[in-house]
């Protein structure tokens, strides 16, 4: 499994795990309580901070393995010392990363772009329709983390059955 399939199942799961709980520990509320009166702004910023610095997290992370991959490809073909052990397996994962990887990723990308357009349709009519802020800012969310699930669904299916 690639550094890149790996990053994109930790950010599937954690897409899948902090929503959920947000959405478990709220939404029931709106049963029993007016959605005006549902202290709902803190677990909604927090668990947004979360999937952000998670997804923002992983891209840094690709970026800094691949430059730490690529000073450690140019050692060895200047003759430096060389890393063995754990490092050599750690650049064998990080060498993997290619031209496929960046296709998956971009499809991804793209294929989440477009939920999330169609999905802000829904908070956008909440909005016209003048809603609660409730509503609204839960559905926006909801966009983000459906835009998200169908990046990483698109990624993963590419990576285990191909192009």
């Amino acid at each position: 499994m690639s550094f890149e399939e790996r990053r994109t199942w930790i950010e599937a799961l954690v897409t899948l795990v902090v929503p959920g709980f947000y959405f478990a520990s709220v939404l029931p509320q709106a049963w029993t309580t007016p959605v005006t009166d549902i202290a709902y702004q803190w677990p909604l910023g927090v668990s947004v901070v979360v999937l952000v610095v998670t997804i923002v997290g992983g891209i840094v992370a690709t970026n800094i393995a691949t430059l730490v991959g690529a000073e450690i490809s140019a050692a060895r073909e200047r003759g430096d010392a060389a890393p063995r052990g754990a490092a050599d397996a750690a650049l064998r994962t990080l060498d993997r990363r290619d031209e496929r990887d960046a296709t998956i990723g971009r499809r991804g990308g793209q294929v989440g772009g477009v939920v999330l357009g169609i999905a802000v349709l829904v908070p956008l009519g909440l909005a016209m329709a003048e809603r609660e802020h409730f509503w609204i800012a839960n559905a926006l969310y909801a966009a983000l983390v459906v835009s998200s699930l169908a990046s990483s669904a698109v990624k993963l299916v590419a990576y285990r059955r191909g192009l």
